[in-house]
């Protein structure tokens, strides 16, 4: 189904049959310790600056409430790989700053359909318990 979100360079719109190529969805959350490293690692970010086919458009997200600064962060990383690399990939990456959850049309319900339930989710990483804590100590 077609969609427009707010990014931070404006609109973006979504009609099926109309991109003559591939639509990625990502969705970041800082509570993944995987999700931070990935987004940290050079390697991670040239590859996907450098394998990027020119017929694909990438839209960022965040599940977070703090979904202005993580995808502000994103852009910086990718901007920083991509103007010592290929800055012409810059155009098919659209990053908006509203939360998931905030959309109001079909993406929330297929992230939240296709969640990660169990092990190797990627959120918490380590969880320590002890006889005299009050709470488990999570660690990502």
């Amino acid at each position: 189904a077609a969609f427009t979100v707010s990014t931070l360079g404006g609109k973006f719109s979504y009609l099926p049959g109309a991109l003559n190529g591939s639509l990625v969805i990502h969705a970041f959350t800082n509570k993944s310790g995987f999700l931070e490293s990935l987004w940290s690692s050079e390697s991670s970010l040239t590859s996907l600056v450098d394998g990027l086919p020119d017929s694909t458009q990438v839209l960022f997200l965040s599940l977070d409430d703090s979904a202005v600064s993580d995808v502000l962060w994103m852009r910086e990383q990718l901007q920083r790989v991509a103007m010592r690399r290929r800055k012409e990939v810059l155009a098919q990456l659209h990053f908006s700053p509203v939360p998931v959850f905030a959309l109001g049309n079909w993406i929330p319900s297929v992230f939240y359909y296709w969640g990660c339930v169990g092990h190797n989710c990627g959120l918490s990483q380590a969880v320590f318990t002890c006889d005299g804590c009050k709470r488990p100590i999570v660690i990502k």
